[in-house]
């Protein structure tokens, strides 16, 4: 980030990396970190996203060989606000059928 250069630090072509993202709704801007780093020769076949949003991600990441780990999916946070009376019911209804309704 700070020179501005796509891939930061050393690293040597076959080298292995993990790609860390802080959520994914339809995989793009995964992939988009993918691509450079995949043109340099590294490889990787895991991705560590802190929220999936359900909405596609993972299913487009699977579907190039990638294996998304999730630390949570959106549907836990909205079970767990709900279930702490943080969430409304009709609301984390809402939310869940936008979600489904909105698959990339």
């Amino acid at each position: 980030y700070g020179t501005k250069k796509a891939i930061e630090g050393a690293f040597t072509p076959g080298q292995k990396v993990l790609v860390v993202e802080d959520l994914v709704t339809s995989g793009s801007s995964v992939f988009e970190i993918i691509e450079p780093l995949e043109k340099e020769g590294l490889k990787m076949s895991d991705v560590i996203i802190l929220i999936d949003r359900e909405q596609g991600g993972k299913k487009h990441l699977t579907e190039k060989g990638y294996n998304l780990h999730a630390v949570f999916t959106i549907t836990e946070i909205i079970d767990a606000l709900h279930n702490a009376s943080k969430l409304e019911t009709t609301m984390a209804t809402k939310i869940k059928k936008f979600i489904t309704n909105n698959q990339t």
